[in-house]
């Protein structure tokens, strides 16, 4: 047993390698998932281009101007002509009494396309409101969440059964797909942003879940490594953010996409040179070799009957639904509350987004808190620290939706942060959770595909919910946000759960105790309680809970 000990020791990745992984995986979460992350400058960019600008009534933002201009303006629509094609414009009429300061800022929005410019096929639209085209970006959003999320079923199953580097080929050829598709996508071709966002949104999330199993080489950080690569995943706007950029220097979206596009080629080197096959297993086994387990579909099939699971399908479902219909409604609510300029905060909300990476690791540090205390309990211990994680994303949930019901910009901008906060602790909880021993790790891919495959078909909440939006005359997004709170006081059911399996030991261990491939921490335990048992009667139960500190310094590579 000694020998094993030692030998097991010995495995220790070096460090090297080990922040080469971490550096590598982190920015292929960035690059690979900004695309969905990203949406509120996608948005911003595709507008700007005339995506679905042909439906609009265009309509003028509210300015001050005298009654005559009204009604001229009313009975003789003026009439723009772009490749011959007729696009007739309405104005609104809208009576409010305004500072000076305002009046300026309304002056400089009504000049209606003060940037557009023909160069051949291109025009460029900036500079007034259009419902119409607003309506279709926020459905084909809608649909590409959709479908994505129900999606990841299939391709979870298939992770499972062939393996890492397979589902990161899949993920590559989506990659390639939707970025071609947006090469061809224009404002006479809208539509094709469908597929194209479809597929990069798949690959993103397919590279993520991939890359969660490289946390397994960093032993008692595990959950804090997990944990950077979600924030990774969601700060993944900042390739948006570059292309918005470049954009105002000449270089069209089109352009951008084809760059991306290269970086197919690094990935692919290493799917075939860095990860193995199948997938890095977590106990790290003493002879780890990168072996395939056998899958047990009747364990599988028992594991989601349990309430434990059940409940975290319906936490996950409601916040889904919860941000993404928040992310949708966001600047509806910086209208209502009274704010002119409404794209200045929707990009200051986009770039608090991008604090998503420095800000992930606390949540991890939470879950790894004390992981090299390990008891008879370990399995138990850990959960404990999950349920720490989780209660603290409830509050910030909640947090979030309190702060979004008030009428006051600088209320506002703190659940911008809320927010930002709520999505990482979110995901991280979730694959902290999924990839607990609880869970066998062989149906890693399958778990998580359901969880996200019914918050997929949960999305479709949203068409009641925006039903409610357009109640009356102006949105209101008021009692919307009322619902969104209510969702998160529901979702404390995972909590609740959490709490009361981890009092009652109702947290397995599901790792396999094969005398070829026990972890260290096992074969640590075993050691000790065969000390226990020649001990006194009088010591036993005080040595049974806690080792000494000698041992479990030795525990580097896999704490459970």
């Amino acid at each position: 047993m000694t020998l094993l000990m030692i030998r097991t020791l010995n495995m220790k990745i070096p460090c090297r390698k080990q922040i080469l992984a971490l550096i590598w995986c982190i920015s292929e979460c960035l690059f690979f998932s900004g695309y969905i992350n990203g949406w509120l400058w996608v948005k911003q960019i595709v507008k700007e281009d005339g995506y679905f600008i042909e439906p609009c009534n265009i309509s003028l933002a509210k300015t001050v101007i005298s009654k005559e201009h009204v009604d001229i303006l009313m009975n003789q629509p003026i009439r723009m002509t772009h490749n011959k094609t007729k696009l007739k414009c309405f104005y609104k009429k809208v009576v409010k009494v305004v500072s000076l300061e305002e009046y300026a800022i309304y002056e400089n929005k009504s000049k209606i396309l003060k940037n557009t410019f023909d160069k051949g096929n291109n025009i460029t639209f900036s500079g007034f409101d259009c419902d119409e085209q607003e309506n279709k970006l926020e459905l084909i959003h809608i649909i590409v969440l959709l479908f994505r999320n129900i999606t990841l079923l299939p391709l979870g199953v298939f992770l499972d059964a062939y393996g890492s580097s397979k589902a990161r080929i899949i993920a590559l050829c989506c990659t390639a797909f939707g970025s071609l598709t947006m090469l061809f996508s224009s404002n006479t071709y809208p539509w094709l942003i469908l597929p194209a966002l479809l597929m990069l949104g798949v690959a993103g999330m397919l590279i993520l879940l991939t890359d969660l199993q490289v946390a397994n080489l960093f032993g008692s950080r595990r959950y804090t490594v997990m944990s950077v690569f979600v924030g990774a995943y969601f700060s993944g706007g900042i390739v948006i953010f570059f292309m918005k950029l470049t954009k105002a220097t000449g270089v069209s979206l089109q352009t951008s996409f084809m760059f991306t596009t290269i970086g197919i080629v690094p990935v692919l080197i290493s799917t075939i040179a860095m990860l193995p096959r199948s997938r890095i297993p977590w106990p790290l086994p003493a002879e780890y070799v990168g072996t395939k387990k056998k899958h047990d579909l009747s364990e599988f099939w028992g594991i989601i009957k349990t309430k434990l699971y059940i409940f975290c399908i319906i936490w996950y479902s409601l916040l889904t639904l919860k941000i993404w219909m928040y992310d949708m409604t966001v600047d509806r609510q910086l209208s209502h509350i009274g704010v002119i300029d409404t794209d200045k905060y929707v990009s200051l909300y986009a770039l608090i987004l991008l604090l998503s990476l420095p800000i992930s690791p606390l949540f991890g540090i939470v879950m790894d808190w004390n992981k090299k205390q390990v008891t008879a309990h370990h399995h138990i211990l850990q959960m404990k620290n999950i349920f720490y994680a989780v209660s603290i994303h409830f509050c910030i949930a909640l947090l979030s939706s309190v702060t979004s019901l008030f009428s006051n910009i600088h209320v506002q901008v703190l659940s911008f942060i809320f927010v930002a906060m709520e999505k990482v602790a979110l995901h991280a909880t979730l694959y902290a959770f999924l990839t607990h021993v609880h869970f066998p790790s062989e149906h890693f891919g399958k778990l998580v595909g359901i969880v996200i495959g019914c918050s997929g078909i949960t999305l479709i909440l949203q068409f009641p919910l925006k039903l409610l939006l357009h109640q009356g005359s102006s949105d209101n997004t008021f009692y919307v946000h009322i619902v969104l709170l209510v969702i998160v006081v529901v979702s404390g059911c995972h909590p609740l759960s959490l709490w009361y399996h981890c009092r009652t030991g109702g947290i397995n261990n599901s790792a396999e105790m094969t005398e070829q491939e026990r972890p260290l921490t096992i074969v640590l335990m075993e050691n000790i309680m065969k000390k226990q048992d020649n001990s006194n009667d009088e010591n036993k139960t005080d040595q049974a809970d806690k080792l000494t500190e000698a041992e479990s310094a030795k525990l580097q590579i896999t704490d459970l």
